[in-house]
């Protein structure tokens, strides 16, 4: 196989940190951490065709939203990632609230949950998917952590 139509292994090198910050409509604040997830690697691809992204969907939690109203989750990265890579999320489980389905992370904060309402929330589930494309070509390991808002809503 010409080098060329390859793209070497690339992982998220000790995997994803994640954490959880929720936020009340004033100063008030508290934090929960989330498990972090095993590194994510994609596999060579095959020749003429792109590599197939890796998914994990290992990661549950159960939190308790006491802010009072409406609210929304949002997600960032603490760094971008390299060039012609994504790392997706999806959150869902939650007993309120409209998932927006898998969302690509950036240093950006990107709407992942809308409308959710307080109350215990228990085997939330988030699903990692990072995807990448022939042109990345060889990717060093890195780590990259997930950063998980609550927000007031709208």
């Amino acid at each position: 196989m010409p080098l060329g139509n390859r793209i070497a292994s690339r992982s998220l090198a000790t995997g994803l940190l994640a954490a959880l910050l929720l936020l009340g409509g004033d100063a008030a604040s508290a934090q929960a951490a989330i498990p972090g997830v095993g590194p994510l690697t994609v596999a060579s691809a095959v020749a003429g065709a792109q590599p197939t992204p890796v998914v994990n969907s290992a990661t549950n939690y159960s939190t308790v939203i006491a802010f009072p109203g409406q609210k929304k989750i949002v997600a960032q990265l603490n760094a971008n990632m390299p060039a012609n890579v994504t790392l997706g999320v999806r959150v869902t489980g939650a007993a309120s609230g409209t998932s927006l389905g898998t969302v690509n992370l950036g240093l950006a904060a990107r709407d992942v949950v809308l409308a959710t309402t307080p109350g215990f929330y228990t085997n939330v589930n988030i699903t990692y998917t990072l995807t990448a494309t022939v042109a990345a070509g060889v990717v060093p390991a890195t780590t990259r952590t997930v950063t998980f808002t609550l927000l007031d809503y709208p």
